[in-house]
């Protein structure tokens, strides 16, 4: 079974994380801006988070076997 989808893609979440990190919104802000709620925010943070880090991770692999 899957749990349920995301709302955001993997570019609005990417760009949620950015906006998040400069530190010039508050978590409100994000939540309005993004049409999220704050837990479904913080989720979305996380996954980003995650699909950023298997970004950098296939990045230097690929530099490796190059």
């Amino acid at each position: 079974m899957r749990g349920k989808q995301h709302r955001l893609s993997p570019l609005r979440r990417s760009l949620l994380l950015r906006d998040y990190e400069t530190g010039k919104f508050t978590i409100a802000d994000l939540s309005q801006n993004y049409s999220l709620k704050r837990t479904s925010l913080y989720a979305n943070l996380e996954l980003a988070r995650t699909e950023r880090a298997a970004a950098e991770l296939n990045s230097v692999e690929e530099e490796l076997s190059a």
